[in-house]
C-alpha cells in the first residue's frame, strides 16, 4: 500500500509518495510566504492579543 508523508515547514510544505518497494515515485513542494509579523508559533509577533 502506498504512503503518502507531507512536512509542514515555515516557508515550504513537501508531499513525497513512496511504494510498497520503498521507492519514492512522486515528490512535490511548494514555497510560499508567511504572513508579515506571524511567528513559528502561529502568534503574532508583540505579544498575545488581548
Amino acid at each position: 500500500m502506498p504512503v503518502l508523508a507531507m512536512d509542514a515547514g515555515t516557508t515550504r510544505v513537501t508531499a513525497l509518495v513512496m511504494g510498497e518497494d520503498g521507492a519514492a515515485p512522486s515528490r512535490g513542494d511548494r514555497e510560499f510566504e508567511p504572513d508579515p509579523g506571524r511567528r513559528d508559533d502561529g502568534r503574532r509577533a508583540g505579544g498575545w492579543a488581548s
